[in-house]
């Protein structure tokens, strides 16, 4: 059986080890899941709507805990240098 192209792009995003490169990875990922269920004139088995929803869910936490680490780096920073104006505690959708 011949793997969906958005798959390829999910498994580079879930296998990315290094964090500068992991948002570009979710954001590709993201790119080709959307695309295929733009592509829903075209035959989706129910099991490949599943498995792309599934998807999503997974690249929208991986994002959100890859956010949450850039917060508390910042944070980190901040602390570090006395620096403690001007740190947002903005709720993200994360």
């Amino acid at each position: 059986m011949v793997k969906p192209e958005w798959q390829e792009a999910y498994q580079d995003a879930l296998r990315e080890t290094d964090r500068e490169k992991l948002m570009t990875k979710i954001s590709a990922a993201e790119v080709a899941l959307f695309s295929r269920l733009q592509q829903m004139h075209e035959p989706i088995g129910k099991d490949e709507v599943i498995a792309i929803y599934d998807a999503i869910h997974s690249l929208r936490t991986l994002s959100c805990d890859l956010s949450k680490h850039r917060r508390r780096a910042r944070l980190a920073i901040s602390l570090t240098f006395g620096q403690t104006g001007n740190m947002r505690s903005a709720r993200s959708a994360c």
